[in-house]
């Protein structure tokens, strides 16, 4: 499976699709009421209308970045508007240019707040204020926080098992490292799409990843030119199962 845990931004690896399958399968888990929504029973998390708007927030007030919403076409002429982070120490010189993208599994809510909170680090606003700024002396970092919008806002209205894009494609399975014709597993979850890059989720990012990003680990499991962080899977993501009494959700 073309995933990897990124430890330091609080990413870890999938579960089983077999799992959110047979959740997926239930009526028990498909209803869709209003009050089924993902803010109405874990407030804790933004929504994707929430999450743009802290970024304005921050690139208003964080030296070195900029924030654009970017727009594309897929090569089925659906149209996607992402938003990109650029930042930069103006006063440093970058030997590395760095990556990150996050949210590309709509369920996995974790993932795009953990993003969010990397912007803020970066932009000194948690207590990691001071490595930020040594981190950001030689290195500049390209972040899209949330990398499957569309989708996530179905989430956040009730479809909590939903993993791939509009189309119904596995944007972790849409790039060109090692893209394969056939799903991997579950057709439904892992559709690679018809193509490499057939996404506007994926074309979006691409031309600068591919002309900018030249630091990334050495580890093999790393697609080639992108950095993931997937996100921790909640059992609220897919069964809208309560928080625990400390008012933190449910994990699996």
């Amino acid at each position: 499976m073309k995933f990897v845990t990124l430890a330091v931004l609080l990413g870890v690896a999938n579960g089983s699709s077999f799992h959110h399958r047979s959740l997926r399968s239930s009526s028990l888990f498909r209803l869709k009421e209003k009050s089924y929504t993902m803010l109405k029973l874990h407030p804790y998390y933004h929504s994707t209308q929430g999450i743009h708007d802290e970024l304005v927030r921050l690139s208003q007030n964080c030296p070195g970045m900029k924030l654009e919403t970017r727009s594309s076409t897929g090569d089925d002429g659906s149209s996607r508007d992402i938003d990109v982070v650029t930042i930069r120490n103006t006063n440093g010189t970058a030997v590395n240019r760095n990556f990150i993208l996050f949210g590309e599994h709509a369920r996995e809510l974790i993932s795009p707040e953990s993003g969010l909170h990397f912007v803020k680090t970066l932009c000194g606003e948690t207590g990691l204020t001071e490595k930020a700024k040594s981190v950001l002396q030689d290195n500049d970092f390209m972040i899209v926080v949330n990398g499957n919008p569309a989708s996530r806002q179905k989430v956040e209205q009730g479809d909590f098992c939903l993993r791939v894009n509009p189309n119904g494609v596995d944007l972790n399975r849409n790039w060109d490292e090692k893209w394969e014709a056939t799903a991997e597993l579950d057709a439904v979850d892992t559709n690679p799409g018809p193509k490499a890059f057939s996404e506007p989720e994926t074309k979006i990012p691409r031309p600068r990843q591919r002309l900018q990003a030249n630091k990334f680990p050495d580890d093999p499991q790393w697609h080639q030119g992108h950095v993931h962080a997937v996100g921790l899977r909640h059992v609220a993501s897919c069964a809208a199962k309560p928080a625990t009494d400390d008012g933190h959700p449910q994990e699996t």
